[in-house]
């Protein structure tokens, strides 16, 4: 298992994996492919999550699959998956090499509309700086 340990506060190491990770943060990222079927309904990410990323492989040729980003107001029922009354904000189209990368918290929720009509899927890396206090980080 290869790690890189930064002035030993920062330690990076290979997908989900957590050995020896005392007071600091890991690098969390997995590759993946979305076709036909494959959504997200709307919701924020693991408490642990402090910064989520998703970089685009390739140019999907299929219908849906965009990010949509939510904010919250004052009727939001805050829940982790399916929360109450969140306001639509963007959408943000599946692009080759586009990257997006967000600050994750108990407020940052987001979906991916239902892929349909797959040619080519949609892949794409995803993944996260998350704390190593499974609690998370954010109040």
């Amino acid at each position: 298992n290869a790690r890189i340990d930064l002035n030993n506060n920062i330690k990076i190491y290979p997908s989900r994996v957590r050995k020896n990770c005392n007071n600091s943060v890991f690098f969390d990222y997995d590759i993946s492919e979305g076709g036909d079927t494959y959504h997200r309904e709307i919701h924020c990410d693991n408490p642990s999550r402090i910064i989520n990323f998703l970089f685009h492989i390739n140019d999907a040729d299929c219908t849906g699959g965009e990010l949509n980003l939510f904010s919250c107001n004052k009727d939001t029922v805050y829940k982790r998956r399916n929360p109450l009354n969140v306001d639509y904000v963007s959408s943000i189209a599946h692009k080759k090499n586009r990257m997006i990368v967000f600050v994750s918290n108990n407020y940052s929720y987001h979906s991916v509309t239902r892929i349909t009509n797959t040619v080519i899927p949609r892949r794409f890396i995803y993944g996260s700086v998350t704390s190593c206090n499974p609690m998370g980080v954010w109040k």
